[in-house]
């Protein structure tokens, strides 16, 4: 049921994110609002080319050898939202 959307960047606040998230704990609240806004093509073809999802990369399910990839990925997503969202907070 996820709708893509890549034209007219939102301004988000960690108060909206909040809401598209539905202040829900529940992961795939979360992974559906990253693939409605934040994933975009070139991310999903990347993670589609590694049998990888975003609950794989959520949960720290991945080799190490892609460490450096997938932080690249959080970093695009943590500047389209205008906060940190996403990411360990000893690499920031």
């Amino acid at each position: 049921m996820s709708t893509y959307c890549f034209v007219n960047p939102i301004k988000w606040t960690r108060e909206s994110w909040d809401e598209v998230c539905g202040y829900h704990d529940d992961e795939h609240w979360i992974v559906d609002a990253i693939k409605a806004h934040l994933l975009t093509p070139q991310q999903r073809q990347w993670l589609f080319e590694h049998d990888l999802s975003v609950e794989d990369l959520l949960n720290g399910r991945y080799g190490g050898d892609l460490e450096e990839e997938i932080y690249k990925i959080y970093d695009d997503w943590n500047k389209k939202l205008g906060f940190k969202e996403f990411g360990d907070a000893s690499e920031f």
